[in-house]
């Protein structure tokens, strides 16, 4: 299916400001995962919001291309999607779905890596609590008399009353 000039000019507008976005959330994940490597807790924040607020300008790249899909073929928007993988095809856009399908698979990697990050720095700090609230539940004390006997403390968090 071809495009119509004002079609591929319009699609043209959005895969760029796709791409944008895409290098945008590549850098934010390599600041984020600098900022995890560093434990900076306010840089790692921030991170995730500049993310999400890249993810929202992404899904409405992806609905504006469906509704510009759907309008010009005059198909309903579950349709979009088929005319959407045709106009893939269209040579003068191929370099930049490339590009796109390339940083997004990048994005993918780097998102991965910055989970398992943080699923490893997890899974080190809840070994860390499980020997510190194992390590007050075997607490020797002392009765009146200097004998030694075991007793099992309460769940309780770390310094409370």
């Amino acid at each position: 299916m071809s495009l119509s000039p004002t079609a591929l000019a319009l699609l043209s507008q959005l895969l760029a400001q796709e791409e944008r976005a895409l290098e945008r959330f590549l850098a934010v994940l390599e600041e984020e995962r600098r900022a995890l490597l560093a434990g900076e807790v306010e840089a790692i924040a921030s991170s995730v919001e500049r993310k999400n607020e890249i993810t929202e300008s992404l899904q409405n790249c992806s609905r504006q291309k469906l509704l510009l899909a759907a309008k010009s073929a005059g198909k309903t928007e579950q349709e979009a999607a088929a005319v959407l993988q045709q106009w893939m095809q269209e040579p003068s856009l191929a370099p930049v779905w490339e590009r796109i399908r390339t940083l997004a698979e990048r994005c993918r990697r780097a998102n991965l890596e910055n989970g398992t990050f943080i699923r490893e720095r997890l899974a080190v700090n809840q070994q860390a609590l499980d020997v510190l609230l194992g390590a007050q539940e075997r607490l020797t004390t002392y009765d009146a008399l200097g004998t030694t006997r075991f007793r099992t403390a309460t769940r309780r968090p770390l310094g409370s009353a």
